[in-house]
């Protein structure tokens, strides 16, 4: 593993620039009215997205032509309760038996919807792929839905019982129920064909990947279905140590309005609940049964600094898990999605290519028993 020399996480460090007005806005704006933003106020995020998309293409009307014709060949399947969030955008390559990614967004756990990411199914198309964009609960429009785990009331002492809204259990849940649609539902496309399929996600995204996958080869209870046709996990810029992340987040000022600590069940249950962690509990026989991952992170990312990548493979790496890194240098937190949206043969496209034509190649699965 090639391990950058820079490392920017340092979470003791006095906040600079913007880090510091939001910093000082944390300590003026009170508490309650932080909760209150967080919990009715994340569609602001999606709209700044939609604002900021359509002056992207603007400036990029090719960009724009590619996403308009993404929207009208793409396929639209529900999937698990019946919710509008439970859905799942394909776009097909057109190649006959092609490996399916699946793809859940990012957006803080809290916001995203799938569309803003549909211009990634140009670049895995092109190599050949077929592309599943996941619609998933994000905080606040998770009820409790009965018979999934909730999360104890009492959470780190501040009594925030707003975390009751959604949690990531929730969104570990709709990713199996996604696949289960995938594989077996008659609906789907790929319910006859045993197709390799990968997962993927970016930043929070990622966090759910990982997470569902680690508590499926742990044998978590209600997580025991791990299915035998997931090849790979390739991870985008990424949160693996959600404690850790917090401790980041705390700095800047901004952990409460950010959905993280409270869709993550608060700081008792941060480490149930972050990768790293459980990448130290895999025996050898478990990390041999994982999928093979690859964690690609921007040097530049400060958003998410890419520590957090770094200290999760190496975790996996010496607990004997299967383990490739791209640590991308002038590369931010974002970018890592856009360079598969808007340029033809990024390194991040490379990467994913070789990853996954490598795992192919192998028919590496996992060998743990499985219910599919």
């Amino acid at each position: 593993m090639v391990v950058p020399k820079l490392l920017p996480y340092a979470v003791h460090e006095p906040p600079t620039g913007f880090d510091s007005l939001t910093a000082k806005a944390h300590g003026i704006i009170p508490l309650s009215a932080q909760r209150a933003f967080r919990d009715r106020h994340a569609h602001w995020f999606d709209r700044a997205v939609s604002v900021s998309a359509v002056a992207l293409g603007i400036r990029h009307p090719k960009a724009l032509l590619r996403f308009l014709s993404l929207r009208r060949t793409a396929q639209t399947f529900h999937y698990g309760h019946e919710s509008p969030d439970h859905f799942v955008e394909l776009h097909r390559c057109g190649k006959p038996g092609a490996p399916l990614v699946v793809f859940m967004h990012g957006g803080a756990w809290f916001s995203g919807r799938p569309w803003m990411y549909r211009l990634i199914s140009t670049a895995l198309n092109r190599r050949g792929m077929d592309v599943g964009i996941v619609g998933y609960g994000t905080y606040k429009t998770l009820p409790p839905i009965p018979g999934t785990r909730l999360p104890d009331p009492a959470l780190d002492g501040t009594a925030d019982p707003a975390v009751v809204l959604g949690h990531v259990d929730h969104q570990v849940d709709d990713l199996q129920h996604c696949l289960e649609f995938l594989m077996l539902d008659p609906r789907s496309p790929y319910s006859a064909d045993q197709v390799p399929i990968f997962l993927s996600g970016h930043s929070s995204g990622a966090h759910i990947c990982s997470l569902f996958l680690l508590r499926e080869t742990l044998g978590a209870p209600g997580y025991n279905t791990l299915p035998r046709r997931v090849q790979g996990f390739v991870g985008l810029s990424g949160v693996y140590d959600v404690a850790v992340h917090h401790e980041y987040e705390a700095r800047r000022g901004v952990h409460e309005i950010s959905g993280m600590g409270a869709c993550n069940g608060g700081l008792a249950r941060f480490h149930r609940n972050s990768p790293t962690t459980l990448a130290g509990m895999l025996t050898p026989e478990q990390a041999g049964a994982l999928p093979p991952f690859l964690i690609v992170h921007g040097v530049d990312d400060e958003t998410v600094p890419f520590t957090n990548s770094l200290v999760f493979a190496s975790n996996l790496a010496g607990h004997g898990g299967r383990v490739k890194t791209a640590w991308l240098p002038e590369m931010d937190h974002q970018g890592t999605v856009a360079a598969l949206m808007m340029h033809t043969d990024s390194e991040v496209e490379r990467h994913i290519s070789a990853f996954m034509e490598s795992a192919e190649k192998v028919g590496i699965g996992n060998t743990l028993k499985s219910k599919l």
